[in-house]
């Protein structure tokens, strides 16, 4: 019964870590965006075609 309990609260205490992992990550991207707004202006992208050929990166 104590290995189950044990078990419950190590799961419960990896899922708040994980909540706090992604409210961590929302806190940086809203400070990052308060000192560069100009990160969400439209730029338009130049970009030049390219052809993808299957099979390993070389």
């Amino acid at each position: 019964m104590a290995d189950s309990l044990t078990a419950q609260v190590i799961a419960l205490q990896e899922e708040i870590d994980r909540h706090l992992a992604v409210l961590r990550g929302e806190e940086r991207m809203l400070d990052h965006l308060q000192v560069g707004p100009a990160h969400l202006d439209y730029r338009e992208h130049h970009t030049r075609p390219y052809r993808a050929v299957p099979g390993d990166w070389q």
